[in-house]
C-alpha cells in the first residue's frame, strides 16, 4: 500500500453567490477522512470552484469533483488499494 495523501480545498469565497468548496461542505470532508485514519491536509483553491468540493490525492493526482460526505469512505477505499 502506497502512502496517501487527501488534499481537500478548503477555500471560501467572500461572496455567497460564488460557489466554494468551503461552502460545499469540504471541512466536513477533512473530518470524514480523519474518522477513517486519513493522511489528510486542508488545501488552497485547486481552480475547479464550480465542480467542489475538490478532493485531490497524492501521490497519484487525481481530482474528485462534487464530493459528498456520503463519497468519502469509497474515495478512501479505492485508493489504499493503489
Amino acid at each position: 500500500m502506497t502512502d496517501v495523501t487527501f488534499l481537500v480545498c478548503t477555500n471560501r469565497r467572500l461572496s455567497e453567490q460564488n460557489a466554494s468548496c468551503a461552502a460545499r461542505g469540504s471541512e466536513l470532508l477533512i473530518a470524514k477522512l480523519r474518522e477513517l485514519g486519513a493522511n489528510v491536509q486542508a488545501s488552497c483553491c485547486f481552480g475547479h470552484c464550480a465542480k467542489g468540493a475538490v478532493v485531490r490525492v497524492i501521490p497519484s493526482g487525481k481530482f474528485y469533483y462534487g464530493v459528498t460526505e456520503d463519497d468519502i469512505s469509497e474515495i478512501f477505499e479505492q485508493n489504499q488499494a493503489e
